[in-house]
């Protein structure tokens, strides 16, 4: 049941929402600052404006379109996110992931602690997301692509936020408290449920060491990677932080294979893009995958364990995703998905 906190936040919130789409705070403040930040003397007059997301996670974005052109995206925020997130992109902005590089971030132009706003540029290129269930050459490319991108990210000497703990970094208290929930919803799957959370501590006993900390970029996958031609921007630094480099490892390809298989109900159009990914990153940094095998099965569980809210008995599509998340997870622990397996 929403608070009503949450429901003063959701509504303050979308009182500046309404706020920065005004023409007033356009010409005032995002066309001036794209001028000044983008190169630019002037901007067309008309600006098209829309709210891109919301889903209700206390952040709201919105686009000013100027002419065909200019695009620039403003996000508002309701916690210390906001901040965080402009230190993160001006940092590896100035780290030389800027205009002109092969792997960049979005160009970050200005934030307004009043308004908790942070305006930045658009990501050049098509979404990953486009090509994720396609048997392509160009899904492998923009897939190494992104590999290298990573590396770039994980090799910057830039450190924002505090830096997470192997506990953290693996979320086991939110996968302990979802199988409980999940445990209560299906009764008749508690068993397998528990079963495969003792699996993975057990895989991490085996495997987890000391890993030195990256700044890592926290929701590493497919909506965020833009891919154009032979450069590379990845857009959401709001969860980045110090952390295991296998945290951002383990989401990418976790969510590549959950999504194809969604999409065409396998995985075999992603099969060789996971090994590609993971072989690309580790030719590069090897240490890092010290830790790979507990982030993977524990992105699966936590994954596994959201879905189940969503179970109803004889649903046929429910079961195979179940299945899906079932098999993926043994394929993890036993190392079959793994590089150097086939």
């Amino acid at each position: 049941m929403e608070t009503t906190l949450e429901s003063q936040g959701k509504e303050e919130l979308g009182v500046r929402a309404f706020e920065i789409t005004q023409p007033a705070f356009i010409e005032q403040i995002v066309s001036p600052t794209a001028c000044a930040e983008l190169g630019r003397t002037r901007l067309a007059a008309d600006c098209e404006t829309s709210i891109v997301q919301d889903r209700g996670t206390g952040r709201i974005t919105v686009s000013y379109r100027f002419g065909d052109d200019i695009l620039v995206f403003g996000k508002l925020y309701t916690d210390e996110l906001g901040p965080h997130s402009f230190r993160v992109l001006k940092g590896l902005w100035e780290e030389g992931l800027g205009e002109g590089e092969p792997y960049q971030v979005t160009k970050p132009l200005l934030y307004m602690p009043e308004y908790n706003l942070l305006l930045m540029s658009a990501a050049a290129g098509a979404p990953l997301l486009s090509l994720v269930g396609q048997d392509s050459p160009e899904l492998l490319a923009a897939t190494r692509q992104a590999a290298r991108w990573l590396v770039r990210l994980h090799r910057a000497p830039l450190r924002v936020g505090r830096a997470e703990s192997l506990w953290d970094s693996l979320k086991l208290f939110r996968v302990v408290r979802r199988l409980t929930k999940a445990a209560a919803r299906v009764p008749h799957e508690r068993k397998r449920l528990i079963e495969m959370v003792e699996a993975l501590c057990r895989a991490g006993k085996q495997g987890p060491g000391q890993v030195p900390a990256v700044q890592t970029h926290g929701r590493f996958h497919y909506e965020h990677i833009f891919v154009n031609g032979g450069r590379v921007t990845v857009i959401d630094f709001d969860r980045s932080l110090p952390s295991d480099p296998a945290k951002d490892l383990a989401e990418f390809v976790s969510m590549l294979r959950v999504r194809a298989f969604k999409r065409t109900g396998s995985t075999a159009t992603v099969d060789a893009a996971t090994r590609l990914f993971l072989e690309e990153y580790l030719s590069h940094l090897p240490g890092n995958s010290l830790n790979l095998t507990a982030h993977w099965g524990a992105f699966l569980l936590l994954n596994m364990f959201h879905y189940v809210k969503k179970y109803e008995p004889d649903n046929e599509a429910f079961d195979r995703l179940m299945q899906f998340y079932v098999r993926e997870f043994d394929a993890v622990l036993s190392g079959e998905l793994l590089p150097g397996r086939r």
